[in-house]
């Protein structure tokens, strides 16, 4: 019959060989454990795109990948909003897709229409799960350049013509110009626009020796008029490209004045035309 002495022993062997298994299988277990989270699981990816772009220019949606390595493909999804309706993408649609292939940050290059605005949502797929992960959507105000003809003419004074073809510097336009000594136009704008592009000088009409000028404002609610914009002495044959950034004026005016010197020798008064080729605004509308 074993001793007491030996059968301390033995029970104090057998709780320290359990204790080592029970390591071994406590250690094996943290091991398995997936750095990202349980096995399956997916968390809400990020996406960031600009606020606004510009009809015809590119631009990247970026999307931020939770557990990379387990990821295998982002759908890029949209829905916009035309000026019609039966033109609009009004369910999420996809747009491109790309695999993640362990990648952290995914950029996709998206170019904007002719749509009011888009809205990008990013949905990705994981390995082991049947679950999607879907980022929240961001929203982007498509820009666009529109004529001085989308705008209306609230007032004019003196000589002043719009919406008519003319010829400058050997070539035709359309837009405004000054049929006398000066005009003033003005036209309301609504606050949607933040850029003016144009071409300045004077009509081919205009005598041989003449000038004129254009000047344009912003005018605030209430009348207030700010002048942004004197042009330099304008000549037939020369002209001048503007483009210039607008702080979201109310209304917009645009001056012509025949700065030639008065003729007091008897001969014929040299004219010039002052016009603005092609004027265009860009301009986002909600």
């Amino acid at each position: 019959m074993p001793s007491l002495l030996l059968c301390a022993r033995r029970v104090a062997a057998l709780i320290a060989i359990a204790a080592l298994a029970s390591f071994a299988v406590s250690t094996q277990s943290r091991a398995d454990v997936p750095r990202h989270g349980a096995a399956g699981s997916t968390a809400t990816p990020s996406i960031s795109a600009p606020t606004t772009a510009v009809e015809g220019t590119a631009f990247a949606v970026t999307v931020r990948v939770p557990r990379p390595r387990t990821a295998t493909t982002i759908v890029l999804q949209f829905h916009d909003w035309h000026n019609d309706e039966y033109d609009s993408t009004l369910k999420w649609t996809k747009k491109t897709s790309a695999r993640v292939q362990g990648r952290g940050t995914v950029v996709f290059h998206v170019r904007a229409d002719d749509a009011r605005e888009a809205w990008f949502r990013a949905v990705i797929a994981y390995t082991g799960t049947t679950r999607r992960a879907t980022s929240v959507a961001r929203r982007v105000n498509y820009q666009h350049w529109f004529p001085l003809s989308s705008f209306s003419r609230y007032y004019d004074a003196g000589d002043a013509i719009d919406l008519e073809s003319f010829q400058m510097a050997g070539r035709a336009w359309n837009g405004w110009f000054a049929d006398g000594s000066a005009g003033e136009s003005r036209y309301t704008l609504g606050s949607a626009c933040v850029r003016i592009r144009a071409t300045i000088g004077v009509t081919d009409s205009s005598s041989d020796g003449a000038t004129g000028k254009i000047t344009l404002a912003t005018i605030a609610p209430g009348g207030t008029a700010t002048t942004f914009y004197t042009s330099p002495t304008l000549v037939a044959g020369k002209t001048v490209s503007i483009n210039r950034v607008l702080a979201s004026p109310y209304r917009f005016s645009i001056i012509g004045q025949d700065t030639t010197p008065a003729v007091t020798d008897g001969s014929p008064q040299p004219r010039a035309y002052p016009a603005v080729g092609d004027p265009e605004f860009l301009c986002h509308f909600n």
